[in-house]
């Protein structure tokens, strides 16, 4: 670490208050899973450390490569590596960060990729790059404005057995009586969360008494 100055922490610090969320919007097709890439990384990160003259060097310390067969009578290289990334302020301070890349290719891509990979850890973790930006209304108490994701009918029944009657159960004997009345989107909504509480379940027998009546 160079000490002559802490350009480099308020920079940094700076620059992690206004990166947005990386979401998952890329899809392995081989294997079937979303994925974050390089490119959303860079994508979301060079403006704002433009903005505030940072600025990355890469050193690679180490690299380790193999062949190996495949099924159809290829050959892959794997290869890995060990990259120093230097995260520089326009003082010259900065702060280092060590990551590991591992990549495969048939060609001659190994390296290129297991540097890409090592960049876009190193971003997201010294970043803490975050998956998707937080709903502040996602997780409030009120029963009708939050989004529950929650299977209704199975849980809802098997819930009614092992609980005793308290508000909570008085409230889910409640809504299995009339879930014939919500379609699949209403129940998710109606369905509890752990941090309600016992206002919370006393409005919503409210709410659907409210709803009974009508």
């Amino acid at each position: 670490m160079n000490q002559k100055s802490d350009l480099i922490y308020t920079s940094l610090i700076a620059a992690m208050r206004e990166i947005g969320a990386v979401k998952k919007d890329r899809t392995n097709q081989s294997q079937n899973y979303q994925y974050r890439g390089i490119e959303d990384f860079v994508n979301a990160c060079h403006p704002v450390f433009a903005k505030h003259g940072i600025f990355i060097s890469t050193t690679i310390k180490d690299v380790k490569r193999e062949e190996r067969p495949t099924r159809s009578g290829g050959i892959n290289i794997y290869t890995n590596i060990l990259v120093s990334f230097k995260f520089y302020a326009q003082d010259g301070s900065y702060v280092e960060s060590e990551l590991a890349g591992e990549a495969m290719d048939s060609g001659d891509k190994s390296t290129n990729k297991a540097l890409s990979a090592a960049l876009k850890y190193c971003l997201a973790q010294m970043l803490l790059i975050p998956f998707d930006m937080v709903d502040s209304e996602k997780d409030s108490p009120e029963m009708i404005q939050v989004p529950l994701i929650q299977q209704a009918s199975k849980k809802l029944e098997t819930k009614l057995d092992l609980e005793p009657l308290t508000i909570e159960s008085q409230y889910l004997e409640l809504l299995h009586d009339m879930k014939d009345q919500f379609n699949k989107t209403e129940m998710a909504k109606l369905m509890p969360k752990s941090n309600w509480t016992h206002e919370t379940y006393a409005k919503g027998i409210q709410y659907l008494n409210s709803k009974k009546t009508n």
